[in-house]
């Protein structure tokens, strides 16, 4: 049996040879890194390439590859080697059901969703979602506004109302002021708080107030999304957010801004997958 000073002798010759090995792995001075292909990211850009004339061919490049890319009990990850998640299977079935509802992926994700809790569509999804993010709002309210916008929630009408409001108009204050206001907004998450906010408000407006100073704000808050646009188009040069901000502006119908104007670009390599990370735009800001 090995001995204590010997295991650590051991470790650290391992350590010392994929040092080595990481070390030799490098393109010259630096790494060259990659990150994985993601079914989530293909699905929300599949969405926002579909409401883009002239980029259908792409969005439908994107559904094809989720198609061809389904874990074996039926259900997606966050990568093609990943377990299958609820949030990616219902990204997933809430693209294919705008795009292509005839597709087998439809009841793929549906047998999954179900032998996995269930819950996650109709009237049961706010909750769910609530549920599964907790407090955390930064993920539950885009992915319920991007099942508003995609139709997975039922009738437009009906659809907006479960959808809680976001408060969009904090988007117009500057991040110094939402410190010392204790309000818990990250620089990633305002360009989908204002984009998804502006959505629910102009699919259900709650007369009031608010209402009033969110029409009043509009053009504040789109100049203040444009403004957070890198010139790439990319928003942090990731998919999905910048994805869940394109849907929300051809959702709420903005379609002579210039943010929703301007190009949307390939997110997808020839063979179809969207990576995430990816420097490609959705949105172009110019």
């Amino acid at each position: 049996m090995p001995t204590t000073p010997n295991i650590a002798r051991r470790a650290r010759a391992l350590a010392d040879h994929l040092a080595r090995r990481l070390l030799d792995s490098r393109d010259g001075p630096t790494w060259t890194g990659r990150l994985s292909n993601s079914p989530l990211a293909t699905a929300v850009a599949s969405a926002a390439l579909a409401m883009r004339p002239g980029a259908e061919a792409a969005a439908a490049r994107g559904l094809d590859w989720i198609e061809r890319h389904r874990n074996a009990d039926d259900g997606w990850g966050d990568a093609p080697e990943a377990p299958s998640n609820p949030t990616a299977t219902f990204l997933v079935l809430a693209c294919f059901l705008r795009l292509r509802p005839g597709s087998p992926a439809v009841e793929w994700a549906r047998r999954w969703l179900g032998r996995n809790g269930g819950g996650w569509e109709g009237p049961d999804l706010p909750a769910t979602l609530l549920r599964t993010y907790g407090a955390d709002r930064t993920f539950s309210f885009p992915i319920l506004a991007f099942a508003a916008a995609c139709g997975a929630l039922g009738p437009r009408e009906t659809a907006w109302v479960s959808v809680p409001h976001l408060p969009c108009e904090l988007g117009c204050l500057p991040h110094r002021a939402l410190a010392a206001l204790r309000i818990p907004v990250v620089s990633y998450a305002l360009p989908a708080l204002i984009a998804m906010g502006l959505d629910r408000h102009r699919n259900a407006p709650t007369p009031g107030l608010r209402h009033r100073l969110r029409d009043v704000l509009t053009p504040r808050l789109l100049l203040r999304l444009a403004a957070l646009q890198p010139s790439s188009g990319g928003y942090l040069e990731a998919v999905p957010l910048t994805a869940f901000v394109a849907v929300a502006l051809s959702a709420a119908v903005w379609r002579n801004t210039p943010l929703s104007t301007a190009r949307i670009g390939s997110c997808s390599p020839s063979n179809g997958p969207m990576e995430v990370g990816r420097s490609t735009a959705i949105c172009g800001s110019g």
